[in-house]
């Protein structure tokens, strides 16, 4: 699964290296389609495209916020075999289906909260 995400006037890809049951991880690419870097590991040495570690510390934590989202909305397509987006087709009220993804996929209820329709 691949997603592009724009920070600040920053493009990048998240696509996701692993599908696990608790974390997954992100490749961060660039528009170049060069991986600069992982929301694990943080940047590549010398891949880093901003001026300062203020700033990058920003990005590594929106970044993360981002990927958990992702990760949700692709965990619940897993689980449900449709977007979430289309969460209301599936006959469940919103905080029932936020606890089914808790329970089995140890996404937050912050998490589902964000990005349930």
């Amino acid at each position: 699964m691949e997603k592009l995400v724009m920070y600040k006037d920053k493009f990048f890809f998240l696509q996701s290296i692993n599908f696990d049951k608790y974390d997954m991880e992100f490749a961060i690419y660039n528009l170049a389609n060069e991986q600069i870097g992982s929301t694990f590991f943080g940047f590549n040495k010398g891949a880093n495209p901003f001026d300062n570690e203020v700033e990058t510390d920003e990005f590594m934590e929106w970044v993360q916020d981002e990927s958990h989202k992702i990760e949700a909305e692709f965990k619940f397509l897993f689980e449900f075999f449709h977007p979430v987006e289309a969460a209301d087709e599936l006959g469940f009220a919103a905080p029932e289906l936020a606890t089914m993804m808790q329970e089995k996929w140890n996404i937050s209820y912050e998490i589902m909260d964000a990005i349930l329709p």
